[in-house]
C-alpha cells in the first residue's frame, strides 16, 4: 500500500459568515466613510491657502484622488466585500446627484441672455 504524502500546512478554517448587523455596519462604514474622507480632502484643499502655487497643489486631487479611490475599491472588494459595496453605492449616489444637478443648473445655459 502506497503512503499518502502528508501536508505540513495547517488546515484552513472556513470563512466566518457575517451576521446581518455586521453586513449593515460594514456597508455603512464604506458608504459614510467615502463621503467623510473625500469631503475632508476636498474641503481641506478648497479652504487651504497655497499662495501663488495654488494651481500646482490643485493638481494633486485631480490626478490622484480617483485612482486612489478605485484602488481602495478593488482592494476592499477582496478584503471586505460589504465595505466595498458601500463605497460603490456612494459612487452611484454621487453620480446620480451630479446628473440631477446638471439637469437643473446646466439648463441655464439654454436660456437666452436677454431674459436673464
Amino acid at each position: 500500500m502506497a503512503e499518502q504524502p502528508t501536508s505540513t500546512a495547517p488546515p484552513s478554517s472556513p470563512k466566518k459568515e457575517l451576521s446581518r448587523n455586521q453586513k449593515i455596519r460594514d456597508f455603512l462604514i464604506g458608504f459614510i466613510g467615502w463621503w467623510v474622507i473625500n469631503g475632508a480632502i476636498w474641503a481641506g484643499i478648497a479652504t487651504g491657502d497655497f499662495g501663488p502655487q495654488r494651481s500646482v497643489f490643485l493638481l494633486f486631487p485631480n490626478i490622484f484622488i480617483l485612482p486612489v479611490n478605485l484602488l481602495a475599491l478593488i482592494i476592499l472588494a477582496f478584503v471586505r466585500r460589504w465595505v466595498a459595496l458601500g463605497l460603490l453605492t456612494a459612487y452611484a449616489v454621487n453620480f446620480l446627484l451630479a446628473l440631477i444637478m446638471g439637469l437643473f443648473f446646466n439648463g441655464v445655459c439654454w436660456i437666452p441672455f436677454y431674459i436673464q
